[in-house]
């Protein structure tokens, strides 16, 4: 509501000095409220918008963030005069979007059977700058690698080294706006620099105690891969990464969850890889005071179906049309079900979900309206949801 009051609703460059006020009042007043609630433990923490300014290539804001972990730091974000009519969201959302990639990387591991068949796109960055896009973690040996710098080249060497390349190609943004893509390029060298110093001691497990490891069933079969990855996931969680892809299973049938051979074999070897750890993350998580703030989504592309493939053939083919996903944590209730399919287990009849309400409902858990939210692409203003989707909030606490 806040948010709507002070929506511009004028071309960006014709905005008045006291429509760039009433933004920044706008944004201050939806951190500070209740509506904000969500946002701010989603950053984990506050933004205080400082100045707006017109400037050559659009519109320049300047805000400091204090975020849980770290000191106050000053963040300055451009909004171009090409972002669109609705310079309100536009501002907004790429502000969120460049304090989050303040602190904020996406982590996606693999299994070491392989990636899910189309590969790359699932960690993509989609229509959003190439700096939104996931950080692969390999299934074994060094998870990331080259983070280890030149034996020649200290920190404080390397870090006036990318001071000067960031002046430079600040320059050259500046003088040619709606640069998105080198936008991306200059903050994804501070993302690797950041890397560099922080990535190494979040995965190194070593750290944990031997207790916590062997809840998770690190160094016994067949739960040491996928316990490992869980438990790099709590770490990560606990040092601010935001997003977080876990891959059970890789490539194609019996290596992953596509039980055509059999269903009780695939299923069954599957699940007893994940099982202890996926309930280990859970309580270490809740243990830890970080389960009410950390949103854990089980799911897959599609069921199975409730009939076997044919005579002496007891796998089961696809079945888009009625199965199961859960969410533990992050504002959703727990010890409860929502949704039936027929008495065949074929096809969902009562409280249908379309991929777009899960879409919506968790942007509602995080503090963000999925009707409200969008990103100027290529014409038009894209959303996750389209004109679909709708908060599921019989699941929400």
């Amino acid at each position: 509501p806040i948010m709507a009051r002070y929506a511009l609703g004028a071309d960006a460059r014709s905005a008045s000095a006291g429509q760039l006020r009433n933004f920044t009042r706008a944004f201050q007043g939806y951190i500070a409220s209740k509506y904000g609630r969500r946002f701010r433990e989603f950053i984990g923490g506050t933004v205080v918008v400082k100045s707006t300014r017109k400037i050559k290539a659009g519109y320049e804001v300047r805000a400091v963030a204090d975020l849980q972990g770290q000191a106050p730091f000053e963040v300055t974000f451009l909004v171009s005069d090409k972002s669109g009519k609705d310079l309100f969201f536009n501002m907004f959302v790429e502000g969120v979007n460049m304090l989050l990639t303040e602190r904020t990387e996406i982590g996606a591991m693999l299994d070491k059977r392989g990636g899910p068949i189309s590969g790359q796109p699932n960690w993509s960055s989609g229509f959003m700058p190439s700096t939104f896009q996931g950080t692969l973690f390999r299934p074994s040996g060094n998870p990331i690698l080259d983070l280890k710098g030149p034996a020649h080249l200290d920190a404080k060497a390397q870090r006036r080294q990318l001071d000067l390349l960031a002046k430079l190609n600040q320059k050259h943004l500046d003088e040619r706006p709606g640069g998105r893509e080198l936008a991306a390029r200059i903050q994804s060298y501070e993302l690797a620099y950041r890397m560099q110093s922080e990535a190494p001691e979040a995965v190194d497990l070593s750290r944990e105690n031997q207790a916590t490891r062997d809840m998770y069933g690190i160094g016994q079969q067949p739960t040491d891969e996928y316990g490992r990855n869980c438990l790099i996931a709590r770490r990560l969680v606990e040092r601010g990464v935001r997003f977080i892809q876990l891959y059970s299973g890789g490539g194609h049938l019996e290596d992953t969850w596509d039980g055509h051979e059999s269903i009780e074999k695939n299923h069954g070897l599957h699940g007893a890889e994940v099982d202890q750890p996926i309930a280990a993350l859970l309580t270490d998580l809740e243990q830890r005071g970080l389960l009410d703030s950390t949103l854990v989504v089980w799911g897959g592309e599609f069921g199975r179906m409730p009939f076997s493939e044919g005579k002496g053939a007891p796998g089961r083919n696809h079945n888009p049309y009625g199965f199961c996903m859960w969410m533990a944590g992050g504002g959703v209730k727990g010890g409860m079900s929502y949704g039936e399919t027929d008495e065949f287990g074929f096809e969902a009849v009562v409280n249908k979900t379309h991929v777009h309400d899960i879409h919506a409902t968790i942007l509602h858990l995080m503090g963000i309206d999925h009707e409200a939210l969008s990103y100027f692409h290529q014409g038009r203003k894209e959303t996750l949801t389209d004109v679909h989707g709708r908060v599921i909030k019989e699941i929400c606490a």
